[in-house]
């Protein structure tokens, strides 16, 4: 469904009004969170404001434009949250890995320093020969 909604909005070129003026469904994509929010908030007040309390009356092909920004806002919404949560995870994944690496190095220096002066001074020899 989501994209037969952008496939209408783009070919029935929607425009949103924002704090920055008209912008077109991909200059949306460009929006901070709290710039979405407010252009949903925007569109929400006034499909309220066209909608009518009947239910015998048929929706105008206004009150189904208003629809259809609201639910493309909210969708590019949910993605860019998606993609900030799936970021902070990212970002927790790396950290955690920098410091198992750091841990480990620890763990070899302390290995390595555990060896008796024997064995430290062979390996020395051997790695001066194979220079």
């Amino acid at each position: 469904m989501n994209n037969n909604l952008f496939q209408v909005a783009t070919r029935k070129r929607y425009r949103f009004e924002t704090h920055r003026g008209l912008l077109s469904v991909e200059d949306l994509w460009l929006l901070s969170l709290e710039d979405l929010d407010n252009v949903a908030k925007n569109v929400n007040a006034k499909l309220k404001e066209a909608s009518t309390e009947s239910f015998i009356t048929r929706r105008s092909t206004g009150n189904q434009e208003l629809e259809n920004k609201l639910e493309i806002v909210k969708a590019i919404i949910e993605t860019k949250l998606d993609e900030q949560q799936a970021a902070k995870i990212r970002s927790e994944k790396a950290a955690k890995i920098a410091q198992l690496k750091t841990i480990a190095g620890q763990k070899a220096t302390e290995a390595l320093g555990a060896r008796s002066l024997e064995d430290i001074q062979k390996m020395i020899k051997e790695l001066e020969e194979e220079q």
